[in-house]
This record gives C-alpha cells, sequence and structure tokens, in this order.
C-alpha cells in the first residue's frame, strides 16, 4: 500500500499543488514490490481527474497544473502499477478543498483612521 498522499502547497485555485507519497511495498496479491519494479502511479480524483506519473526512478512527488483542480472539495488516491502491469493496494485518501483567492480593497470604513490624540 501506498503508505500516505500528501499536500505541501497552499490549496488556492490558480496554483499547482504538489502531491507527494511513500512508495508501496507490496502488491495486491500480497507480494513484494521493490522500487525499481514500479513503471507508474496512477493518481485519481473524485472530480474524474486521472494522471499517470511516470516512476523515472525513485518519484515520489507530482505538482499539478494551476488549472487542474478548480474550487471545491476533492479527494484523491493513487496506487502503483509494476512493470507487469500488477497494482498495489490503493493509498488511503487525501481530502481537501480548493478555494478561490480574493484581494482585499480597502474601502473607507476599512482604512486606519490616526487615533485623534496629540
Amino acid at each position: 500500500m501506498i503508505i500516505a498522499v500528501g499536500l505541501l502547497s497552499p490549496l488556492v485555485f490558480g496554483d499547482s499543488k504538489t502531491f507527494t507519497w511513500s512508495p508501496p511495498v507490496g502488491r495486491e496479491d500480497g507480494t513484494f514490490l521493490l522500487d525499481q519494479e514500479i513503471k507508474e502511479y496512477e493518481l485519481h480524483c473524485n472530480s474524474g481527474l486521472e494522471v499517470i506519473i511516470n516512476n523515472d526512478g525513485f518519484t515520489n512527488t507530482w505538482v499539478s497544473a494551476d488549472t487542474d483542480f478548480p474550487p471545491g472539495f476533492y479527494t484523491c488516491w493513487m496506487h502503483a502499477v509494476d512493470i507487469d502491469d500488477q497494482h498495489s493496494p490503493d493509498s488511503d485518501p487525501a481530502d481537501f478543498s480548493v478555494f478561490m483567492e480574493f484581494e482585499v480593497v480597502p474601502t473607507p470604513s476599512t482604512q486606519s483612521k490616526g487615533s485623534g490624540c496629540t
């Protein structure tokens, strides 16, 4: 099983998201899985997003495009695929929300007005 799927970056729409994980040590059938036998990782999200991440040796990070996750609530999970197309068990799901970032514009009621003390 992949130990964990985590996010390292702020969850604001328009920013990329960094996913990290620990490689699995076994396949679904219970046999041992070495890092060098992992061909790719498959990331799945409840939004329908599916990403194939090639394992170029010891990959454990993926950075999303800035538009992959519009504002909303997401559940994502992943598994490894080995060189014989066998899968590891799915990871535990990672839940997160993506928010719109709003710029705060000062208005006359929020601008500081001095204390009036001399």
